[in-house]
């Protein structure tokens, strides 16, 4: 053999040597997982008549079954939520004080500013 085929099939060789491998991991890599499903659709509560008798601005309507309705047997959430409602129907049947007085005693935190707004 000739010095310039030693040198071919040296050159080969270390050229297989370095390539191989990596064709190999590139070839041969992992399947992927299948996708996740997607995450399930969350549908929110219907409303209730008297917030839907609030959105349509009918507060005549619904200031008389907000004040039949008793707050103690609900817990402390949909109390502090039937409360803004009155004060809210309150406000728009022209009881301004009767509201201001009724936010003024809801203990939300997240309300502060929007009573400090709503009572200036």
């Amino acid at each position: 053999m000739t010095d310039k085929a030693k040198w071919a099939w040296t050159t080969l060789f270390l050229s297989l040597l370095v390539l191989l491998p990596g064709i190999y991991f590139y070839f041969s890599s992992p399947t992927e997982p299948p996708p996740e499903p997607p995450p399930e659709v969350l549908t929110p509560e219907p409303p209730s008549p008297i917030a839907v008798l609030i959105a349509e601005d009918r507060c005549d309507l619904a200031y008389p079954q907000l004040t039949a309705l008793d707050t103690i047997q609900h817990e402390p959430t949909a109390q502090a939520h039937l409360e803004f409602q009155r004060a809210f129907c309150e406000r728009m049947l022209k009881k301004p004080d009767r509201a201001y007085d009724r936010l003024r005693d809801l203990d939300l935190p997240t309300l502060d500013d929007y009573r400090r707004f709503w009572i200036a």
